[in-house]
């Protein structure tokens, strides 16, 4: 009985060596753009979808959606950000406030606000992300910007649409940022503790077989 409640300890102290899930790791951000106002002559309803097209290679879980507040000064209006299958079927959204969490970037033009969401599995494939853009917000977008993903993440190019809704349309130009998405970033746990698990379970088995015999 000793020997396998040591076995169960060394089991136990394995898994603890795991290293646990990161929230909110940046999917995509930029280092550097220029920040542009949204045309004064939209159409009605006066407001576009502006963001952009990414594929993942693997599976991601997405647990927070977010917002580029231009020179860290507050937000104007409140910004709906939407995420969307390449098939325009809308997996989660959020709005974006000044109450919204400040999360740092890479780009010293300003910093994101984030919401959290319930978490969204994307399977590999095709996506797109838009945030909401009033004429009247005065909020900027950044644009010509140079982007930073993680490496399940590639960027795809800018999208845009007419109200809020899937932001399909090629808007070129270097990007509409807009908005960003966080994942649930699961680190597997180093060799040496799963060796260690591996060495528990054995002995386990091992215990239990002498006891069988006897």
């Amino acid at each position: 009985m000793l020997q396998i409640t040591r076995h169960i300890i060394a089991l136990i102290l394995a898994f603890g060596c795991v290293t646990p899930s990161q929230a909110g790791v940046l999917a995509l951000d930029h280092t550097r753009g220029s920040g542009s106002l949204i045309s004064p002559d939209l159409p009605p309803p006066g407001f576009i979808t502006a963001g952009w097209a990414f594929s993942t290679s693997s599976t991601v879980t997405v647990d927070g959606l977010g917002f580029f507040n231009w020179m860290s000064d507050g937000l104007r209006t409140s910004h709906a950000v939407g995420l969307w299958s390449n098939a325009g079927v809308l997996l989660t959204s959020a709005f974006i406030t000044n109450v919204s969490s400040p999360v740092a970037s890479t780009s010293a033009l300003g910093r994101w606000l984030f919401e959290d969401v319930a978490p969204v599995l994307l399977l590999p494939g095709d996506y797109l992300i838009g945030a909401s853009f009033f004429e009247d917000s005065l909020d900027r977008i950044v644009s010509s910007a140079t982007v930073t993903t993680i490496s399940q993440v590639t960027y795809e190019g800018s999208r845009f649409g007419l109200g809020f809704g899937p932001p399909i349309a090629n808007a070129g130009g270097g990007g509409d940022f807009g908005p960003t998405f966080s994942v649930l970033q699961v680190e597997l746990a180093e060799p040496g503790s799963i060796a260690l698990i591996g060495i528990a379970l054995a002995g386990l088995g091992f215990s239990r077989r002498k006891r069988a015999v006897h």
